[in-house]
């Protein structure tokens, strides 16, 4: 067996040397159960928030929201849920000719609706790397996640000093 081995001679300047930054990006995988909902955000800003690009090919359509997977995503303005469905590649909402216009971006919370079996989901896009995100809240309820791919506990977040409270139930 031969061993290759190359070697070379670069003559770098601080003129020529060039700062190439790039954008870390990360996923994750969500394991969604058969006829199962889970809430979820996306700690990543997606290079695109339109439904048919954060999904691109994942999850199941069909020719009817009542058999379709669902994005349901709060609506702090109105205190509804917006719904949109998929079927075939595409995402609908209010019916079968409006297609929707929902996005997903990074820190909103959302709902994925899995009417199929048990199938995997994975989230992509870039690394938050702002040190500080700002919300407004509607007066009532809010969805949100936070907007960040590292941990932390709740309770360490300003969200009590900003004004934030619970309550015993959603509404």
């Amino acid at each position: 067996a031969a061993i290759l081995c190359l070697t070379g001679l670069m003559n770098l300047t601080a003129e020529s040397a060039q700062d190439y930054v790039s954008k870390p990006a990360g996923f994750i995988r969500l394991e969604i159960a058969s006829n199962a909902s889970v809430l979820v955000s996306t700690p990543f800003t997606p290079p695109n928030g339109q439904l048919g690009v954060v999904f691109s090919n994942q999850l199941t359509g069909a020719d009817n929201e009542e058999s379709a997977d669902r994005i349901l995503k709060w609506s702090s303005a109105a205190q509804q849920y917006v719904v949109s469905y998929k079927k075939d590649m595409d995402w609908f909402q209010g019916g079968n000719t409006n297609y929707s216009t929902q996005t997903v971006a990074v820190g909103e919370g959302f709902w994925i609706e899995n009417r199929h079996a048990p199938q995997s989901v994975y989230l992509a896009g870039q690394v938050v790397l702002s040190g500080t995100q700002t919300w407004s809240f509607a007066q009532g309820l809010s969805v949100f996640g936070y907007p960040y791919s590292s941990l932390i506990d709740i309770n360490e977040s300003a969200l009590a000093l900003d004004g934030a409270f619970g309550s015993s139930n959603a509404w």
